[in-house]
């Protein structure tokens, strides 16, 4: 048996998860305007190889504060339905479905954080998932 790893952004997603997410809240109210600058600022870091990782994840968690998880559990599934589904092309699809009918041991590795994550990746039917979790 071999083990296949995935990355989401850019790979398995045509596109990058958090910036979607985080523009998703802004249109929808549930994050200020604000938030996309640092979200820019952020990204510079990275391409920069500068990236606090822990900054960052702060900063993407923080953006759950505030309602119960019931709520944002719902904003998830609308996004990933609305924004996320069109994203994931036939290619990736079918890398999964291959690896799946192969025998392979399938995961998706990401540094999105495990709340997003999660809902991503149960499009793509059940794996198991390495990400940042939360509390």
């Amino acid at each position: 048996m071999r083990l296949t790893l995935f990355d989401l952004d850019h790979t398995l997603l045509d596109g990058d998860s958090n910036l979607l997410w985080l523009s998703w809240l802004v249109e929808r109210g549930e994050a200020p305007r604000e938030r996309l600058a640092q979200q820019d600022a952020f990204y510079s870091q990275y391409q920069a190889g500068t990236l606090d990782i822990e900054a960052y994840l702060a900063f993407q968690l923080s953006l759950l504060m505030g309602p119960e998880l019931g709520h944002w559990e719902a904003v998830r599934t609308a996004f990933v339905a609305e924004r996320i589904a069109p994203l994931i092309g036939p290619a990736a699809r079918d890398a999964v479905a291959r690896h799946r009918a192969d025998g392979d041991l399938i995961a998706v590795v990401t540094a999105t954080h495990a709340f997003l994550a999660q809902g991503i990746v149960s499009l793509l039917a059940p794996m198991p998932l390495v990400a940042t979790g939360c509390e």
